[in-house]
């Protein structure tokens, strides 16, 4: 069993819209089968309209920083952005995807632009991960994502400006 997903899309009236596939092995269509599964590969292909995305945001950054409202609240959500791109393993990122990753968290909210993203896992990335990842002391340490993302890739690319 491997599932193939492919072209998952759901498109906004602003202009966004976000594109997912994937490859999930040892699985099958069911909830029951799919928490059994390993992710293989997902790719994502985000045109960000540039104005969707600074709500969310705030309701985020409200929530890490009690009080904090408007720009305030997006600038916390966005330390907690770089906080979790910092912590991603250095073989995870080639050095041109790490940045292109950056110029993304800087972008976002307003950045209007469109964001691809490919990881590829050779062996999976199942439950058993997830689970040590996430009651480890420190989700976000080195060795912990290191774990996590043991014989994985990320490729990243960022276009900047695009009308969606």
């Amino acid at each position: 069993g491997l599932l193939e997903i492919r072209d998952l899309m759901l498109t906004l009236s602003g202009g966004t819209r976000i594109v997912l596939s994937a490859d999930i092995a040892g699985t099958e269509l069911g909830l029951a089968t799919l928490a059994s599964g390993r992710l293989m590969a997902l790719t994502l292909d985000w045109q960000m309209d540039g104005r969707s995305l600074r709500p969310v945001m705030e309701e985020i950054g409200a929530k890490l920083v009690p009080g904090a409202t408007g720009s305030q609240a997006v600038d916390a959500a966005r330390a907690a952005l770089r906080e979790v791109m910092n912590a991603l393993p250095e073989a995870l990122l080639s050095d041109e995807s790490r940045s292109a990753l950056d110029r993304v968290v800087t972008a976002v909210p307003v950045g209007r632009g469109r964001l691809q993203m490919s990881l590829v896992v050779a062996e999976g990335i199942g439950a058993a991960r997830l689970l040590v990842a996430g009651v480890a002391k420190d989700p976000l340490s080195p060795e912990t994502q290191a774990a996590l993302f043991d014989g994985a890739s990320l490729q990243v690319m960022w276009e900047p400006g695009l009308a969606p």
